[in-house]
């Protein structure tokens, strides 16, 4: 399946269930989704999982999406369930690659695996050369790029589980604020990180960087904290302050204070055949 070059305004109400996206529900093999953009609300008004900006759930083989974008907002006021992003709520299959996407607006009171770029990754996913400026308020596992890249809500972030392989490089995470709703912190619930929310020892992190004003209040604890972390491999593993089995956020590192997005993109090397680098938010070349 290919999909590209489309340009949507949307406002719609999720019901129960799942598989609601600004542009596709769920693929179901192979698919390639190129220069496509949405604005618009996705109204949460039942309990349903999963919903993305783009695409809601990559099952059933790989997919490309790239240069994307997604401004508006996703949610309601309440606890709804889980697995939102920006531009893909779910991936739920291996070899998923998200590059050169954006996403603005606003991520409002989901459960966990809440992300700006994407909610929560399988195994072998890829996310590249993203950037996001969502605020999210959600209950735990949130993320300016990605909630949960770790697979399972079950598996302790200390597992020796090696299959995982997720990839999320060069991006940065403009969140103005990432908030839980959950007033205290207990061992079963995911952290939230500047970058990616709730991780694992065996995914790849690198060079990623966080707005350096970005306010994190996660169960109103010293999880709120933000620190510089040095990337990751499978060689050289995440370090983060440890609190609890489901706990291990990565925040990247902090840009300089007098940063913007473009300015941190040129420095990452972001392609400018693509970007359009001259204003403080990159945006897509035509």
């Amino acid at each position: 399946m290919e999909i590209k070059n489309c340009d949507l305004k949307i406002v719609f109400d999720a019901g129960k269930g799942s598989n609601y996206g600004g542009l596709v529900g769920a693929t179901s093999k192979s698919a390639e989704i190129r220069n496509c953009h949405v604005t618009g609300t996705i109204n949460i008004v039942a309990a349903a999982d999963y919903a993305g900006g783009i695409l809601d759930k990559a099952h059933g083989g790989g997919a490309l999406i790239e240069r994307c974008s997604f401004d508006g907002f996703i949610g309601k006021t309440g606890h709804n369930r889980s697995g939102h992003g920006g531009i893909v709520g779910w991936i739920n299959c291996s070899d998923v690659i998200i590059r050169n996407c954006w996403t603005g607006g606003e991520i409002l009171g989901a459960n966990h695996g809440i992300g700006g770029i994407c909610g929560t990754t399988m195994p072998n996913s890829t996310i590249e050369y993203c950037y996001s400026t969502m605020t999210i308020t959600a209950g735990h596992g949130i993320g300016s790029i990605v909630g949960r890249a770790n697979n399972n809500a079950n598996d302790k972030q200390t597992s020796a589980n090696t299959s995982y392989n997720n990839v999320v490089r060069k991006c940065i995470a403009w969140a103005p604020k990432l908030e839980s709703w959950k007033s205290v912190t207990v061992t079963g619930n995911h952290s939230g990180g500047s970058v990616v929310g709730s991780t694992v020892r065996n995914n790849i992190l690198e060079d990623c960087y966080r707005r350096p004003d970005m306010t994190i209040s996660i169960y109103k604890t010293a999880m709120d904290a933000t620190y510089d972390q040095e990337n990751a491999n499978l060689e050289n593993t995440l370090v983060w302050n440890f609190i609890g089995d489901y706990h291990c956020p990565y925040h990247g590192k902090a840009a300089p204070a007098d940063a913007t997005v473009s300015s941190v993109a040129k420095t990452l090397g972001w392609d400018e055949t693509i970007w359009d680098l001259s204003g403080s938010l990159p945006v897509f070349k035509k």
